[in-house]
């Protein structure tokens, strides 16, 4: 009964319990700055889905309100599906844990068409990388992605692709030119475990292209009568562009660097590269031979 008319006496006073508590029994502990968890910028549009596919199977989401959705991959445990629920929602937050008891933490906007559809991240993330990084507005403060398994993070990948992109060109075999519009591999760089693809693209027509997404995969070298074709996706560990667009203007050129993790190809295999447009028909494809692989300039 005591405590029961304290409460009503705080109420009367114009004070909630919980107010009551604070200002007389808690005592207050500032944060501090290495106790804040980065928070990763993310986009979500009403017409397309984002995935984000994480090191290691979905234990727990949480959105921010309903202007977002999110669902597990069916059958995979670790992708999840992103889509806006309304569009030009103001931002809001998403925190996933993963079964390794990892926890990620999200700011979602909305775009329209997002920057990145889809995203690969590991355990270390939110991690702030020591490492000094000499381009653009880059520093030691800066946290980067770190990939499993690759002995080497963004930032540097970064910084080894803007070198590559000013390099003279050593490879002329690899590529496709229709459409007044020339697509090849200038070069092939590896260092550490890691392979450096540079692309170069020339649009001789007054057309844009828009470029919808690129597809890397390993394939059949030949396809057997009435045997179903064997592909295996492999998807770019980082992507640099100097422009950073998508759109190869018309009378113009633009060079792209996509990294991956070292491999080779097994035999009677071929690593293909298809190039789509966006809202057109104009693709590219081409192939990429174990030899040209194997014979990748180290940086």
């Amino acid at each position: 009964m005591k405590k029961i008319a304290l409460f009503v006496s705080i109420m009367c006073a114009g004070k909630t319990y919980a107010q009551y508590f604070i200002q007389n029994q808690q005592k207050f502990t500032p944060i501090k700055a290495e106790q804040v968890i980065n928070i990763m910028p993310i986009e979500a549009s009403y017409d397309m889905t984002t995935h984000v596919v994480f090191p290691n199977e979905i234990s727990y989401v949480d959105l921010g309100n309903p202007d977002i959705v999110s669902e597990k991959a069916e059958k995979v445990g670790n992708v999840l599906k992103l889509k806006a629920n309304k569009k030009n929602f103001a931002g809001t937050n998403m925190t996933v844990i993963t079964s390794d008891g990892k926890y990620f933490a999200f700011m979602v906007y909305y775009a329209d068409i997002p920057n990145a559809l889809n995203i690969k991240l590991s355990s270390n993330d939110f991690s702030t990388v020591s490492r000094k990084v000499t381009l653009g507005t880059y520093d030691s403060t800066t946290s980067f992605a770190l990939f499993d398994e690759v002995k080497m993070n963004e930032g540097e990948m970064n910084k080894h692709a803007y070198e590559i992109v000013k390099k003279k060109r050593h490879l002329n075999h690899i590529g496709q030119e229709k459409f007044d519009m020339k697509v090849n591999i200038k070069n092939i760089y590896v260092k550490d475990n890691v392979l450096f693809f540079s692309f170069y693209f020339k649009n001789s027509s007054e057309v844009d292209y828009d470029i919808d997404f690129i597809k890397f995969y390993i394939r059949d070298a030949e396809i057997a009568k009435r045997t179903a074709q064997q592909e295996l996706e492999v998807l770019p560990l980082y992507s640099f562009d100097p422009d950073n667009t998508n759109t190869i203007v018309g009378k113009s050129k633009n060079a792209k660097v996509y990294c991956f993790q070292r491999f080779t190809i097994p035999d009677k295999k071929i690593f293909t590269v298809e190039i789509f447009e966006k809202n057109g028909g104009r693709k590219f494809s081409f192939d990429i031979t174990n030899k040209d692989i194997i014979e990748a300039i180290k940086l």
